[in-house]
Formats: C-alpha cells, structure tokens, sequence
C-alpha cells in the first residue's frame, strides 16, 4: 500500500506482521493508533480478510470512536463491519445475545456505581446490618473485590470474624437483589462474559470463527480476567497483536497488572516484539524529562522517547505558599499567556491534579480570575438527581423487575405512594413470589390497601406497560419526550427547591437530557431504548470532555491518560502528595512513577509544575517538600531549581519580569483598543 510511506520503519514492520503474536511497545506519542487502523486496513485490503472477521479492542469509547474515524478515512465502507469496541461493550454484546444460557432474561440492566451504592444502602438499612468505620463507597469496593477473586456468599457465613459475617450477609443479599432484579453491574460484564466463553465450548468456537485476528489496545491496562477473556477469543489461532506502553501501566487500583504485558512473549511462544520509540507530540525537553523519571522503574521492558522536534521550552516552576495560593498562581499564569498571545485558546491548557480533592481550590481560583473551565472526573451530568430520576424510568421500560429503579421512578414525581405501603407490598411480593412490578397491577385486590393508594400503584403500572410498548414501537426521543409530558417532569421540579436558580438549572438538566437523545440516535449503530442504556452504562469520564468548547480542562492524571495538550500544568507536585505517601507506603511507587511519565507526556510544547510550602490540616500548619521525582529530572531542564529556596534577589528579579509582563499586556490592550 502506497500509504505506508507515511509511516516510520518500526511503524511500517508493525503493520505488516500480520500472522502470529505481536507485542507493539508504543512509547507515548508515538503513533499507535496510526498503527492500528492501518494494520487493521492492511489485512482488509492487502490480506483481504473479511471486515467482520477483524476485532479491535481498547478500554475507552474516546479510543474506539477514533479508531473507527481513521480507519472510515483509510478503507471507506467496510470499516462500518470490523468490531471496534471497548472491553465492556463486547461483553455486553456477547452477553446479550446469550443470556439465557447465563440464567438472565435478554432485557437485563446495567447498573452504574449510583445504582450499586443506592441498592449497598438500601440493603445495610434492610438488614440493620452495622458497618462502623466503614462508608457504602468501601463497601462496593469489598463486593467489587469478592467478585472479581471468585468468592461465593457461602464463604463468609463460615468465617469467625463477626465482620467478616456482616460482610457475607450484605455481599449475598446483593448477589441476590441484582440476579432477582435481572440486573447486572460492572463487573459482571467479564465475568460473565468470560464465564460464558469458558464454559460453553460451542458459544466459544463460534466467536473464535468469527474473530480470526484480533487487536487489543492498551494491553498494559489488562487484568487477569480481560487476559483470559482475550485469550479465549483468541484459541489457538493465536493471531493476536497486543499495543501498549508498560510505562504506562497506572491501573492496579482496578487490577490491571503490568506483568501481563511483561510475559507476553513467555504466554506466546515465538511472539515478535516490535518498539516504537520516536514520539510526534511533544518537545524534545519533554521527553527528556519523561525519560528522566520513567528510568528509575526497575521493572519495565525499557525503550527510550525521541522526536525530531528538538529543544522546547524548559519546564516552569510556581511555588505557592499554600494551595489555594499555588492555584492562584498558576491560573494568573493561564490568564497573562493568554492576554499575551490572543491566538491562543483557554482549551490549550490541561491542569492535571493527582486525586479529585484537589480541585477545589482549583475551582476557586478559575472563578476569582475569571477564567473558564471544565472538570473531567468530578460530579457527572449523569449523576444529578434529576437526571438519575428520569433514567430510572428509561431503565424501568426496559426492565420493569428492576425494583431499585422502580422504586425511584415510583416517588418522583409524588404519587402519594408511602413507606408503609411499600413495606406491605413487598411483603406480599415475598408471600406470593411476585416483584413488585406484577404486584401492582394488582393492588385493588390486596387487603388494607386505600381506594387511591390501589388506584395509583394501578395507574404507575398501566404507566409502565403502555411506554413499554411505544419503547419497542418509536424512536427513543420521541417517545421520551412524551414519557416527560406526561409525567409532567419539568414542572414537578419546581417543587425540589425555593431557589428559582436551582430549579431552572434542574430544568434546562432534563431539557439538555432529552436532546441528547436525539444526538445519540443520529450517531449510534443501536438507536434504541437498549442501546442508550448500554451505552449509559460504560460511558467514562473523558466521555464527558468538548474540546469545541474552549475552557481550561481540569482533569485527574488518571483521566488523561490518552489525551494531549499544548501546555500542561501538574498541579500539587508535592512530595506525599505526587507521589501518594500512602501509595509509597504500600509497595506502589513504580506505579506512582509511572503516572508522573504519563502527566509529563501529555504536553506537547511546554510543562509547568507547581507546589506549595505549607498546608494545614485539621487546623495543623504542615511544611512540605517538593516531589522527588521532581529530584529526578536534570536540573538544566528547570527554569529555576524547585529545591532551592528563592533568594531575596531572585524574587525580585521575578517580580519585575512580571511586572514587565503586566506592562506589555497594558500596551497590548491600549493598541487593540486604538485600531478598534
């Protein structure tokens, strides 16, 4: 293909080795997903392998949206028939196509982590069980974690530890409720996908038939069970080419293991392994910077970033005094750029910070400069209650067993449907074996139940049936704009708040809501009811990210993983902080390196890092040092030492740079007011 000349020696072998494993150890930036879409096109067009034959695997929707754009613009047609989809979105596929043999019925929900903590709550308060010192987030963690080492709820009934048992008790109450409910959560996409796979040989081969090569991106990221899920697929045609970066390996909080990545060639006999090390984002002084740090990591397959574009500007320092002054600092420095330079846009500057808690001083200060700004990886669209109440409608049309949901649905808007009730309803749910979906149908008949309490379970199960069918029958925003009509929703949240401000914010929510929909219909391969829900289900945080809209984007580390931007800021490198003492403390501070190389090679032309000098806590002043990976960057790539303290001449010498700075944008400003 004459398109190969755009691609680099080590690029170009990658993308012709089309038999056997491959390992790709892609360095950041260096173009591995140029490499798949046009290996991918390799085997359409040269190898002429089927489109539905080739299968392409990544961790985010962001990646697989872009795999599938490049790979339209290379091949055309055929792309629209090559799977390319994330981890759990295949799982969900091939989930639902045999869920019978799972024991779930087809129209199964997907329960996110509001749902998983609302139903932990719901069962601590059912059950009185007392977790002291523990809150629902550790808890989900602990079922999360049963789930995923195998554990069945009979386990923990023979443990001593009184905790222990409280703990089998919630975990198989919850195993219980979600099966009853026909609904599934997170983690049970691969487990039950890969069960599936493992356990029914005939399902297995006919997805081996179907997939006859197979990719998978980010393969540092894999758990043992995504490993296994692949390698099922996969058999013993073994043309499987994994990509990745194990430099890059930051997920182990949710078990991803780098050593899978690391054995690749010992698990694959024969494996080539190819490098691509020349990176096409960022500065030269960048990658050194990156190197610098990264080289420390004792276990790593080793590779070294270069780039043709050489130099860069070195890497600014903002000493803060505290954090909130830390963060003044650094959007002042946003602010006097951007005055400086008019071409350049507020969405040129990513501030990445090492866990969520440390944007609030962030958000203070954007506000006090004036500057705008969007987060990645704080409060989700998704999550507001408005929003949560309207999807809990949308998921009771797709799944009106699905109680937890139901119950949500039923008390917004308010049907004058109590505790009580409910208490007496779910315990002639129990007596008769019904949920409370066909129980209601049926109150008129059961004993104690008021005329209009009967007569309103009646009309909310009417409801549900009636959208249930024009669900099947017409287009998703169309009949959810009806569904709100007639709950009245928008004027219902009128009652949620005396400040007007609240409730007209709460309104344009589901107003935004409703139209995304019809979006979501113009640009999905499954414009249904099911699709959107799935798709609700395993969307990410940088799923939420607009680049169109031209603001600061604050973001964890984690979050931007994958991304890039012109000037990045680390914000609170502090040693304690980035790196975690805590993770230090527990054997991870290979992998807290690991996320520094990954901020680090986000920027294209310039890093800035900050920290401060001082913190209090619990009204305690504490003294703090700079990060020590800071320590391991050569001191001719700073502007200034981090670890010197600034001397009186120093200080003033930076003040009357800025003062100059201050002077050149007053002239700036008086000239662009005087051609005006």
């Amino acid at each position: 293909m004459s398109r190969l000349n755009a691609l680099n020696p080590e690029q170009r072998q990658a993308v012709q080795h089309t038999e056997g494993p491959l390992l790709i150890l892609a360095g950041a930036g260096s173009g591995k997903t140029r490499v798949i879409t046009y290996r991918l096109a390799c085997l359409l067009e040269s190898k002429r392998v089927p489109p539905e034959n080739l299968l392409a695997v990544t961790f985010t929707n962001k990646a697989a949206r872009e795999m599938k754009e490049r790979l339209e613009g290379l091949v055309g047609r055929p792309a629209n028939k090559v799977t390319l989809s994330t981890f759990h979105s295949l799982g969900v596929r091939i989930i639902r196509k045999h869920a019978e043999s799972l024991g779930y019925r087809k129209n199964f929900v997907i329960y996110d982590e509001s749902d998983q903590l609302a139903l932990i709550r719901e069962i601590v308060k059912d059950r009185s069980l007392d977790f002291a010192g523990h809150n629902t987030q550790q808890l989900l963690g602990r079922v999360s974690a049963a789930k995923n080492d195998g554990h069945a709820a009979e386990t923990y009934a023979k443990e001593k530890n009184p905790e222990e048992l409280l703990f089998g008790d919630l975990y198989g109450q919850y195993l219980e409720r979600t099966r009853g409910f026909n609904a599934i959560d997170f983690d049970d996409i691969l487990i039950l996908a890969t069960k599936l796979l493992a356990e029914h040989p005939e399902i297995c081969a006919e997805y081996q038939k179907l997939y006859r090569y197979i990719m998978v991106d980010e393969y540092q990221d894999t758990n043992p069970l995504q490993d296994r899920f692949i390698g099922l697929l996969a058999g013993n045609r073994r043309n499987l080419c994994v990509v990745g970066d194990d430099d890059q390996s930051i997920y182990s909080w949710r078990g991803a293991n780098p050593e899978i990545m690391l054995h690749f060639e010992e698990k694959y006999p024969g494996a080539q392994v190819i490098k691509l090390e020349q990176n096409y984002r960022s500065t030269q002084l960048i990658l050194d910077a990156a190197n610098a740090v990264i080289k420390n990591n004792k276990r790593r397959k080793g590779k070294n970033l270069w780039t043709a574009w050489q130099g860069g500007a070195k890497i600014k320092v903002l000493r803060g005094a505290n954090e909130n002054d830390e963060a003044e600092k650094l959007f002042h420095e946003i602010a006097s750029r951007k005055l400086l330079d008019p071409q350049l846009r507020y969405s040129d500057f990513a501030i990445l910070v090492r866990t969520n808690f440390q944007m609030r001083p962030l958000e203070e200060a954007a506000r006090a400069a004036n500057v705008p700004y969007q987060l990645i990886g704080g409060d989700s669209f998704y999550d507001r209650a408005e929003i949560r109440d309207l999807i809990a409608y949308l998921k009771i049309m797709r799944n009106p067993d699905d109680e937890l949901n139901f119950k949500r649905a039923l008390h917004f808007p308010k049907r004058g449907i109590g505790s009580q009730t409910l208490l007496r309803m779910h315990a002639y749910c129990h007596a008769h074996h019904k949920s409370l979906y066909r129980a209601f149908h049926e109150a008129e008949f059961i004993e104690d139940l008021r005329g209009p309490t009967a007569h309103a379970m009646i009309q909310f199960a009417h409801l549900i049936d009636e959208f249930r069918r024009k669900f099947r029958e017409g287009k998703l925003s169309e009949v959810a704009d009806e569904l709100a009509k007639r709950l009245d929703f928008i004027r219902a949240l009128q009652e949620t708040s005396h400040d007007e401000k609240i409730i007209e914010r709460r309104q344009n929510n589901v107003r935004e809501f409703l139209g995304s929909l019809k979006r979501f219909e113009q640009t999905s391969d499954d414009p249904t009811l099911a699709g959107f829900l799935d798709r609700l289900s395993l969307v990410s945080d940088t799923d939420y990210l607009n680049r169109q809209i031209d603001r600061v984007v604050i973001l964890t580390v984690h979050s931007a993983k994958g991304l890039e931007f012109p000037y990045v800021f680390i914000y609170g490198m502090n040693d304690g902080q980035f790196p975690s003492r805590r993770a230090c403390e527990e054997g991870g501070e290979e992998e807290e390196r690991r996320l520094c190389y990954v901020a680090i090679t986000r920027a294209q032309r310039e890093i800035i890092v900050s920290f401060c000098e001082k913190k209090t806590r619990y009204k305690e002043e504490l003294n703090l040092e700079p990060s020590r990976f800071l320590r391991e960057i050569p001191a001719e790539l700073f502007e200034r030492s981090p670890f010197e303290p600034e001397s009186a001449e120093a200080i003033a010498q930076r003040e009357a740079e800025e003062q100059e700075e201050v002077l050149a944008m007053i002239q700036k400003i008086k000239a662009s007011l005087s051609k005006a």
